[in-house]
């Protein structure tokens, strides 16, 4: 990967994105990729005792959380 297509920043340089249903409730910070590849980076903030979304899988599509 060429250096000119590394998105450089901080969580809080990326506008958030709010989903709340529920019991399932986010702020999502979505750092979008530059031209030549399909890598999106996410930053999640879960509050205490809530989860994101339900149980479910993929089918060709990952996710890693760290």
């Amino acid at each position: 990967m060429a250096f000119d297509q590394v998105v450089h920043g901080r969580q809080d340089d990326f506008e958030a994105r709010h989903g709340d249903r529920g019991r399932f409730t986010f702020a999502k910070h979505v750092v979008v990729p530059k031209e030549g590849t399909q890598l999106q980076v996410s930053f999640m903030e879960i509050p205490p005792g809530q989860s994101a979304y339900p149980y479910h899988w993929h089918a060709g599509v990952t996710e890693a959380y760290v």
